[in-house]
């Protein structure tokens, strides 16, 4: 089993094996060298081996040249190995060719005594031996091996326990992570934040809570009262929920109830730990947050930035221009780079009929004499391999032909690519999440395809959303065809690396999303990327091909792209698709049906709309789209429109404003004389034919629009309005307001409004 499962969770321990002298030297060393961009973690793989391996290292030893060089092949040899840490060959590689030319670096520059090493991959290879001849302390493999946690799902979370190792002992931290270990194989997720906290708050103050404070029932209590009191004071200084993390508190005050008090790991304490009173935080209150410059909060409930602030004509704007647009540029993008990486697929299959698989002798050749037909024709033949020395003798060196290159020429599916198809899947089928996704599971363990079944009607994804209760866990989702033929399409990019794990006998080979990393790395369960501002900081390169990606289907520069990319993820896009839904057909029922909620809630539009527009959804502006109106007939002449000539969208926003939309008589509204228009069912609507005739020319240029993307929000929202408008006359058939309708249909003309519904809002 590998010692170190992620090179992540290595800033989590102390140097011991390595004098701080030594750690200067080295780090100092590998930053000086161009392209070493991991110093740190490349120094930490040196202590780790030198703690596991029984070696201590100080300035000293440095001038000894044999003893030291010979601690170097050992390390360059568990570089070589699987054994020692889990990243691929590719970066094992890469951190023992930026050792050695450290090494060196401290020999030209403060030791001369060191002899020179010369780095070779016959070099890397040679090592492997001398990695092979130590004995491990077992003690010290336990220590690095992160602490994993593993859920029910098989799920993997990594306690920080290494300062509370050294804080108190061995026995202790060994039983606090068994204990948490065998709490979370019942549970489909790992929660380690809060668990982590309170490690660290024991290590720093080990000298007034001691192992044998949760032997003790009076400190016991102490202890939760004083962490309690140390995590909330740090909630506040960060600015974060304190009601949220009353909830988070409670939860875990529950866990170590069970997880240690109730299973008698620790003593019984006198009082009942510390556990103060959550209360519920509406909706319309979450996920807030303040723009860069501090001066503006907005909501990041969707892929549109919504300030808390926002006059009606900007919520007009947002609701049925913004939200809409944004939800297509993801679409549009996601379409295009789908049909990409399927393409490159397909292209692999036709061009190994006319290429010749190799066996040998490409180490040094460039791609274009490879050919491109022969690597695919050696694939097809040969599937999806890792061991470098066959890659490099078919596919050539890595420095010449990078295995990220060739795994994309491949059209395999290498590390985000298959989240276009995943944004897609949720964009078609809001009631699909995320975890649903990561989760889902194209064959059961019998080996049967049960996660993507052909019914009558179609095509069905089965997989499970845990927040439905075990009862209800199971969720089916029926496909459109398009988003069916999505599915068969991942299902035949990921098939190389099916057949490959389903060979290593690794139970990731059932599920449905796969992925091989940078290229032609350990095949694994594809994860959702993260988009965050660090995100972008670490992998320019990547944040410069997703600009590049993006900005053909959106007219945003590219500041305000990277503010939009930061905001899409799964999560969002479901959220904008469900409001976008409201929006349409103003039921929160049938938004409810398509984010796949169990039953409706009435809180349900205030969790996922932000607080502004849901206040905008309670006035009268949009009551037209929730509940009826009462049409007043008036008159005027049929000619109206031809009379006024509007020149802008604002000034036929305004005279409808003004004309349509009427005060509410007070006999209709409720009993009490209540002023608030939440209160009242119904928009009392002036009617005429000079109204009726802009609005259902409104109506009808925007219906025939060739561009509907370009359509002004104000001009969507009024042919939404026209529409409903013109079906409630025709239901109520007053003899009056069906001639207006009759004659604004006859004299109707979407021409002279061509013009307005592409103007600015």
């Amino acid at each position: 089993m590998t010692i170190i499962k992620s090179s992540q969770y290595l800033s989590n321990y102390p140097y011991q094996a390595l004098s701080n002298d030594v750690v200067s030297l080295l780090k100092n060393a590998l930053s000086s060298l161009e392209k070493q961009t991991t110093p740190e973690t490349t120094v930490k793989l040196f202590e780790c081996y030198c703690h596991i391996t029984g070696q201590q290292i100080r300035h000293i030893d440095l001038h000894f040249d044999s003893c030291i060089r010979s601690t170097v092949r050992g390390f360059i040899g568990a570089l070589h190995s699987d054994d020692f840490v889990d990243v691929s060959i590719w970066c094992r590689r890469y951190h023992a060719y930026t050792f050695i030319q450290g090494f060196n670096y401290i020999r030209n520059t403060s030791i001369p005594a060191l002899k020179d090493l010369q780095w070779s991959t016959d070099f890397f290879n040679e090592c492997s031996d001398d990695w092979q001849r130590h004995e491990l302390d077992p003690d010290a493999v336990q220590y690095w091996g992160g602490w994993s946690i593993y859920t029910r799902k098989n799920k993997v979370g990594y306690l920080r326990l290494a300062p509370l190792y050294h804080s108190h002992g061995k026995e202790f931290t060994t039983e606090f992570h068994n204990a948490w270990g065998k709490f979370h194989a019942k549970r489909a997720t790992a929660k380690m934040t809060t668990i982590n906290v309170m490690a660290d708050y024991l290590s720093e103050h080990y000298e007034h809570w001691p192992a044998s404070t949760f032997r003790h029932p009076v400190k016991l209590h102490q202890f939760f009262l004083a962490f309690m009191r140390h995590y909330f004071l740090t909630t506040h200084a960060k600015k974060q929920d304190l009601n949220q993390a009353r909830r988070i508190w409670g939860k875990f005050i529950a866990n170590i109830n069970e997880v240690f008090v109730e299973s008698g790991v620790w003593t019984q304490p006198f009082e009942a730990l510390p556990k103060p009173e959550a209360k519920a935080t509406p909706g319309a209150k979450t996920k807030i947050r303040k723009t860069e410059d501090g001066t503006v909060e907005v909501s990041e409930k969707l892929i549109t930035d919504v300030p808390l602030k926002v006059t009606d004509d900007q919520a007009i704007n947002i609701l049925f221009k913004q939200i809409s647009a944004d939800i297509k540029t993801v679409k549009d993008w996601a379409e295009v780079q789908a049909q990409d990486l399927y393409s490159r697929c397909q292209r692999r299959k036709t061009l190994a009929q006319n290429g010749n698989p190799i066996d040998g002798g490409t180490g040094t050749k460039h791609l274009e004499d490879i050919g491109l037909a022969n690597i695919c024709a050696t694939f097809e033949r040969d599937g999806f391999v890792r061991d470098e020395n066959y890659l490099r003798s078919r596919f050539g060196q890595p420095s010449i032909t990078p295995r990220p290159l060739v795994a994309k020429l491949l059209g395999l599916p290498t590390a985000n690519s298959l989240f276009p198809y995943q944004s897609l899947l949720v964009a078609e089928q809001p009631k699909i999440t995320r975890i649903f996704l990561e989760e889902l599971e194209l064959y059961n363990k019998q080996g049967q395809l049960s996660g993507f079944l052909k019914t009558d009607g179609g095509y069905q994804l089965i997989g499970y959303k845990d927040r439905q209760g075990k009862v209800r866990s199971e969720q089916k989702v029926d496909l459109t065809e398009q988003s069916a033929e999505w599915v068969k399409q991942v299902i035949e990019i990921t098939a190389p690396l099916r057949a490959y794990l389903k060979a290593k006998r690794s139970d990731a080979w059932r599920c449905l999303f796969l992925t091989c990393d940078k290229g032609f790395g350990k095949p694994k369960r594809a994860t959702t990327p993260k988009w965050c501002t660090s995100f972008f900081n670490n992998r320019s390169k990547k944040f410069e091909r997703l600009i590049n990606e993006f900005q053909p289907h959106t007219e945003m520069g590219k500041d305000a792209l990277k503010n939009f990319l930061l905001r899409v993820s799964l999560g969002r896009i479901r959220s904008s698709c469900g409001v976008e839904i409201y929006i349409e057909t103003g039921s929160v029922e049938k938004m409810a049906e398509a984010l796949g909620h169990a039953k409706y809630n009435p809180n349900l539009l205030s969790h996922y709309l932000p607080e502004p527009l849901l206040a905008f959804f309670q006035t009268r502006w949009v009551r037209i789209f929730q509940k009826g109106f009462v049409c007043h007939a008036m008159k005027d002449s049929p000619y109206l429109l031809e009379a006024t000539q509007f020149e802008s969208m604002a000034e036929l926003h305004e005279f409808l404003q003004n004309h349509a939309l009427k005060g509410i008589p007070d006999h209709r509204k409720r009993s009490g004389g209540s002023k608030d228009n939440s209160e009242v069912c119904e928009v009392y609507v002036g009617i005429d034919t000079g109204v009726l005739t802009a609005l259902i020319s409104l109506e009808r240029a925007v219906s025939a629009s060739a561009i509907p993307e370009k359509i002004n929000a104000k001009a969507r929202f009024w042919a939404k309005a026209s529409r409903l408008i013109a079906a409630q006359i025709q239901s109520e058939q007053d003899p009056d307001l069906c001639r207006y309708l009759r004659q604004a249909n006859e004299h109707a003309d979407e021409l002279i409004m061509e013009e307005l519904i592409y103007a600015a809002s």
